[in-house]
């Protein structure tokens, strides 16, 4: 690991470091234009009895197919040593890195006290045909955009600035042009104390209305002891064979689903969260430590998925870990299918803030509250 360049601000840190690890490289773009539609398109659920608002986010806001983006197809199985560029936001408590030229991903998370990683943090880079592009890498924490699927920015670069916070801290901001949507949409992470705190702001320049989804997916290792816990008494649970299920949390069919290991293969686990309730989702151990996500109630929906213990589902694991076996549970927000999370990006919205000096706008947007989508992401434990 190779660090240089350091920004300070109060008691937060900025630095541009280097990481080596085995890497499949992502390759060059296929020229060819995907005329047909999506790689992977979402399965079709029996909605039969779903309430309506669930009946209808389902419905709503598809795409036929990608363009203009070009397929990320080129890569392979052999993976040799190479570097990534991180940027680091460290304070007493925690450690951030995260990889701006792989779509804004962060890398890890490490609580420093406890010397422990919240997040699962690959040990190698190895795409795989999971993305709406094809390529898609697994671990850390990412942002997803525009449609159902791993967004078609998972494995491109992001824009990278350093702007100024509360007391002077340096925030990361990172943004692009999502090219499905016509939309730009920004993301700006920052620490305060044990938190890592992210705004979420998606700008529609266009006269009229687009349909848009966001998610989050934040990978955390599955150990026998894992608990993935929400404010919820029920789920709507698939495993990707059109069915969908409502069942009662903890216990569904005399298995605990808050728990991943008792997956046999893939599965999704909707929560449906008690009304009022403000969201959020935590991974737990036998100790009772572990990361808890929340965000503002706009963004409702709370997801857990598993990969299963079925000999397939293993055998992604093993692949995209390097052969290390690493299971890991996601843990997802904002997911259209059962909580109707579409959210329509009105024109202009952001028209009002037009001839603010830009300085100024970037101090404004990094300390308005309350936040259109703010998230907290947090060590928890027995001793609060």
């Amino acid at each position: 690991m190779v660090g240089h360049e350091i920004v300070t601000g109060g008691d937060v840190r900025l630095s541009f470091e280097t990481l080596r690890l085995p890497v499949a490289d992502v390759g060059e773009l296929n020229p060819l234009p995907q005329l047909d539609g999506l790689l992977d398109p979402p399965f079709e659920l029996d909605t039969a009895g779903l309430p309506d608002d669930i009946r209808e986010g389902i419905a709503y806001g598809h795409v036929d197919n990608l363009m203009p983006y070009l397929h990320q197809d080129d890569y392979g199985r052999d993976r040799r040593p190479g570097d990534l560029r991180l940027v680091v936001l460290e304070n007493d408590q925690l450690r951030v890195a995260v990889v701006p030229e792989l779509g804004g991903r962060v890398w890890s998370l490490v609580h420093k006290a406890t010397v422990r990683d919240l997040l699962y943090r690959n040990q190698v880079l190895q795409p795989a045909n999971f993305g709406l592009r094809n390529a898609w890498f697994s671990g850390g924490l990412e942002w997803n955009i525009g449609t159902r699927g791993h967004s078609p920015t998972s494995c491109a670069p992001m824009h990278t600035a350093i702007v100024e916070g509360a007391d002077d801290a340096p925030v990361l901001r990172m943004w692009q042009w999502e090219r499905l949507r016509d939309v730009a949409f920004q993301v700006d992470l920052w620490l305060e104390g044990e938190l890592l705190l992210a705004y979420v702001r998606i700008r529609n320049p266009n006269d009229r209305v687009t349909p848009m989804y966001w998610w989050s997916n934040i990978a955390v290792a599955d150990t026998p002891d894992t608990r993935v816990v929400a404010p919820a008494h029920t789920a709507y649970r698939t495993s990707y064979d059109g069915r969908l299920e409502q069942v009662d949390i903890p216990d569904a069919a005399g298995l605990d689903v808050t728990r991943p290991r008792t997956a046999d293969g893939a599965a999704d686990l909707f929560f449906a969260l008690e009304p009022g309730e403000q969201p959020w989702l935590t991974a737990i151990e036998a100790d009772g430590w572990g990361l808890v996500q929340t965000s503002t109630a706009r963004l409702g929906g709370r997801k857990l998925f598993v990969w299963g213990q079925s000999t397939g589902s293993r055998h992604w694991q093993e692949w995209l870990s390097g052969g290390g076996g690493i299971e890991v549970a996601d843990l997802r927000e904002g997911e259209v299918a059962l909580h109707a999370l579409w959210r329509d990006c009105q024109a202009r919205r952001l028209a009002a803030q037009r001839g603010v000096p830009v300085d100024a706008a970037i101090r404004a947007e990094v300390r308005e509250l309350p936040m259109p989508w703010r998230y907290d992401f947090r060590m928890y434990g027995d001793d609060g």
